[in-house]
């Protein structure tokens, strides 16, 4: 008796190390992403456009992370 619950417990432990070696990771590396201002951007309506007014047009970073924001073309943006 004393073998079976032994062996039912290397079972259940293997079939749990199992479960957490497939599971991915919960957070991603996100630690630093840049955002530029897309071309033509500096005139109104590029919300409207196949890129949008910055690229990318939706971002995550970790809390503490880097966000850089970049302007590629010659109008004045804010970032606001």
């Amino acid at each position: 008796m004393k073998t079976k619950a032994i062996s039912s417990f290397f079972v259940l432990f293997a079939i749990a190390a199992g479960i957490v070696a497939m599971t991915p990771a919960a957070f991603a590396d996100h630690s630093e992403v840049t955002i530029e201002a897309a071309i033509g951007s500096g005139a109104p309506g590029c919300e409207e456009t196949a890129e949008g007014c910055y690229i990318p047009s939706t971002a995550t970073v970790d809390v503490g992370g880097v966000v850089i924001f970049s302007n590629p073309d010659t109008a004045a943006h804010t970032y606001t």
